[in-house]
């Protein structure tokens, strides 16, 4: 099988052609948050849009269950917002870094108008 040269958080790496985003980053090491295991692995059409990444060549954010890998893609997981609630004058927002994913608490009191919307 032919493979394609890729790079998830700047690591480069080797992967099988064909491969979605999200099956890459799992055969790499990487987590990707995703509803996709809710049905047994499959996606639907990746209308959930829980599994949002950051790719070279895409415009804007992808879903990575359903993307290709391509040659020379570079792929960013880390730091993207996964969610926010927002609960009247505070939000819970969902960050995933390197080491994993991290809540936080955001008073809109606190904060300038722009940087809380």
């Amino acid at each position: 099988m032919a493979t394609v040269n890729i790079k998830i958080e700047g690591v480069p790496y080797v992967v099988e052609e064909g491969l979605t985003i999200l099956e890459a980053a799992r055969v790499c090491g990487y987590e990707i948050p995703s509803l996709c295991a809710f049905n047994h692995g499959e996606c639907n059409s990746g209308s959930c849009r829980v599994c949002l990444v950051e790719a070279t060549g895409a415009r804007g954010l992808v879903a990575s269950c359903v993307y290709p890998v391509a040659e020379g893609m570079e792929i960013t997981i880390a730091g993207r917002l996964m969610s926010k609630r927002g609960m009247g004058k505070v939000s819970f927002c969902d960050l995933q870094d390197k080491s994993g994913r991290i809540q936080l608490y955001a008073r809109k009191d606190e904060m300038d108008e722009e940087c809380y919307e």
